[in-house]
């Protein structure tokens, strides 16, 4: 079964921005409006700081997970590169760390830092050019396009948390959505390569190969992970000559953030982490000792496989392609036992999709005829939004709320099927190539 790339329609009428998607920006709206409001009644009537004084405080954070580990870098390519101190990244990581300070970065830290938050915010641009034109052939009115994306780009906070911490899941995200534009498109092995390269680098884009597994594209699904294995052994090289000694580091390093982070209760991190497993670890009254909690962890890990295993066979592969994109960026997002709110970024992609489907199915009629389309923007307008100021008692709870979110998010998605015209196509060649036997 293929996937057929959208080919404008001619003579559409352009659309104003459907009611549905007016509600959505006026909710992330309300949304931002309140956590910016309680922060200042916090800061200028209450006196009170950290951790009520975040988005709009806490500058000294700022750009935090990039520009502190640039002279790390002057070492790169030798055994020193893990004296006295090592990253918590894969390889792969941070080879692309590396590609990001060259012309000089190592020797400009603060210039390569702001030279990334430049990259980061021109593709935004891009994408969201690239994103107009889309929803222009879909039958969106070009000042509606404008209005909707400038609003939608300035209310989205999970970019511009990465922004401020300039971390390196952009790259991630990139490397992922090219991936999934290949996959929609037909590009199915561009697709492999790039979800391949993605899961080198974190392992959670693994769940994107359900994709290829529901076309049963296996020689792609195996590609993939052969990608992925020439990609890690590659950047182990480049980190450091001695591969053997490179991965025996970098485990160290991985180790150390699974101790420090997974395995650990950090009182300002954890507001940020809408995994599963955080939501866990803030239920538990006390958190047990490293070395048992670690079979707790392992417990998780088992379970959460064979739930998604059995939920990806039984039902997330018979839904539409839109739906299953969604399922697979939910759970990638909301699986791993740490997801910082720039994670959020991978929701951007099955969003777009389902603006795709809504404009479809209003050029046809009315959006009321969407089951489960408000409930689904709802939840992207609290997930997309700033909500920060969700504390008590000095613990922020914004992160577990969201986890909330997704888990009802994933439901709406396992439950209504969205199906575009993508879906039409396929039902339609199955049919065709059915009635030829």
């Amino acid at each position: 079964m293929k996937i057929s790339a959208n080919r404008p329609t001619g003579g559409m009428k352009s659309l104003p921005i459907p009611r549905t998607l007016r509600r959505f920006l006026q909710q992330s709206a309300a949304w931002t409006v309140i956590c910016f409001a309680i922060e200042l009644f916090c800061y200028f009537v209450l006196h009170l700081r950290a951790p009520y004084d975040y988005p709009a405080g806490q500058r000294q954070f700022i750009f935090i997970d990039f520009t502190p580990y640039i002279h790390l870098f002057a070492n790169f390519h030798s055994r020193s590169f893990f004296d006295p101190f090592r990253l918590m990244y894969p390889a792969p990581a941070v080879v692309s760390y590396r590609l990001l300070l060259l012309g000089g970065g190592v020797r400009h830290p603060h210039f390569a830092t702001w030279r990334f938050v430049g990259i980061m915010v021109a593709t935004s641009w891009i994408l969201m050019l690239l994103v107009g034109r889309s929803l222009v052939r879909r039958g969106l009115a070009p000042r509606s396009t404008i209005k909707f994306l400038l609003a939608t780009y300035f209310l989205s906070f999970p970019f511009w948390f990465e922004v401020h911490q300039a971390n390196l899941e952009f790259v991630v995200w990139i490397v992922i959505i090219v991936g999934l534009w290949a996959f929609w498109t037909d590009r199915s092995y561009l697709a492999a390569a790039m979800f391949g390269v993605a899961i080198s680098m974190k392992i959670f884009p693994f769940m994107y190969l359900g994709l290829l597994v529901a076309r049963k594209e296996f020689r792609q699904a195996v590609f993939a992970l052969f990608v992925t294995g020439a990609t890690t052994i590659t950047s182990l090289w480049l980190v450091c000559p001695d591969i053997r000694y490179s991965l025996q580091q970098t485990n160290i390093g991985v180790d150390l953030f699974r101790k420090m982070y997974v395995l650990g209760l950090r009182p300002l991190e954890t507001g940020y982490d809408h995994s599963l497993f955080c939501l866990f670890k803030r239920m538990l009254p006390r958190l047990p000792r490293p070395h048992h909690f670690q079979q707790f962890f392992m417990a998780y890990a088992v379970v959460a496989a064979i739930c998604g295993f059995y939920l990806f066979f039984t039902r997330i592969r018979k839904l539409p392609v839109v739906n299953q994109i969604l399922c697979l960026s939910v759970a990638a997002i909301l699986l791993p036992p740490t997801s910082y709110d720039y994670t959020l970024l991978h929701l951007y992609a099955p969003f777009v999709l389902l603006v795709f489907v809504l404009l479809e199915q209003t050029m046809k009629g009315s959006d009321k005829t969407l089951p489960g389309i408000p409930l689904a923007f709802a939840l992207f307008a609290f997930l997309l939004s700033a909500q920060e100021e969700f504390i008590y008692h000095g613990l922020r709870y914004a992160g577990q709320l969201k986890a909330i979110a997704l888990l009802a998010l994933f439901a709406v998605a396992l439950r209504y099927p969205f199906r575009s015209r993508v879906d039409l196509q396929n039902e339609t060649q199955d049919t065709l190539k059915f009635a030829s036997y």
